[in-house]
């Protein structure tokens, strides 16, 4: 049953950009590393954003009973035209974590005219990334979080991405799992330097269901995977065999040359050519 999530903040669209304060990507995750390689320089970051971003909004979740700071970019001329747009879903994406400001810049650079959600609960993401946490959480995602965000903002609801990095690759990467289990609600994945780690297990049965609920199709799913040698390039690895082995009818599985920029500098470049091959080809 859909419950009604209570809401604090302004629900509404900004006219200017926010300024996000942020805290350090360095407290980031468990498995972060230093690399050896020098990401590529990202120009879009030097320019400022032409969207719009709205970092006013509060959500209070029934199935994790936890709070959520969001984050929403709108392009330049969403109030100006009335079509439906792609959304992209990001974990760690709110005003407590540092990803989503570079990761609307970089959109904007690729020419991709999406809404992006960025959701937070830094605080809580061991427990709401992992299993079993993972289960609440994902129900929170799709029965709570995203009718509310869809009956506000004009989104084509075929054309929903989840990105997430870390432990919120992990969750990525089971989202999907789950998401074909019982429909379509996300229609690409970008799974990035995923940290399996103990919980290799729950991903396997997950991985066992969805095959079985689906006969082995998974039409109008993308999948993009991508990790760094500093940090889980094996466990990406991993999942990359386990789905692969498959050989799951309709999926595009496209797995990014591994990097050796480190476990958070990976995250900008990974996210560009993840946009770019879903949305540009």
């Amino acid at each position: 049953m859909f419950n009604h999530p209570a809401v604090s903040g302004v629900f509404s669209m900004r006219t200017g950009v926010r300024r996000v304060f942020a805290v350090a990507l360095l407290v980031m995750l468990s498995a972060c590393g230093g690399g050896h390689d020098t990401p590529p320089a990202e120009p879009s970051l030097q320019t400022a954003l032409t969207g719009s971003i709205n970092s006013d909004l509060f959500f209070t979740a029934s199935q994790t009973h936890a709070g959520y700071r969001l984050n929403v970019y709108v392009p330049a001329n969403y109030a100006s035209t009335s079509d439906r747009l792609p959304v992209i879903y990001v974990l760690d994406g709110g005003p407590d974590n540092g990803i989503f400001v570079p990761m609307a810049h970089i959109a904007e650079g690729v020419g991709v005219r999406a809404v992006i959600v960025g959701i937070g609960g830094f605080a809580t993401r061991s427990t709401d990334y992992r299993y079993p946490g993972l289960n609440p959480y994902y129900a929170f995602l799709t029965t709570e979080l995203m009718p509310l965000v869809e009956s506000k903002y004009r989104i084509a609801p075929d054309q929903r991405t989840l990105v997430g990095h870390s432990y919120g690759g992990y969750f990525a990467a089971a989202a999907m799992l789950l998401d074909r289990q019982a429909g379509h609600t996300f229609s690409n994945f970008i799974v990035m330097d995923m940290a399996t780690h103990e919980q290799g297990g729950p991903l396997a049965d997950m991985e066992r269901a969805m095959f079985t609920a689906t006969g082995g199709k998974l039409p109008g799913t993308k999948l993009i995977l991508s990790g760094d040698t500093a940090g889980n390039a094996k466990d990406v690895d991993a999942f990359d065999r386990m789905i692969s082995a498959r050989a799951y009818q309709g999926l595009e599985l496209r797995h990014l040359p591994t990097t050796s920029y480190g476990h958070v500098e990976m995250i900008n470049p990974a996210y560009k050519e993840s946009l770019r091959l879903i949305f540009k080809q």
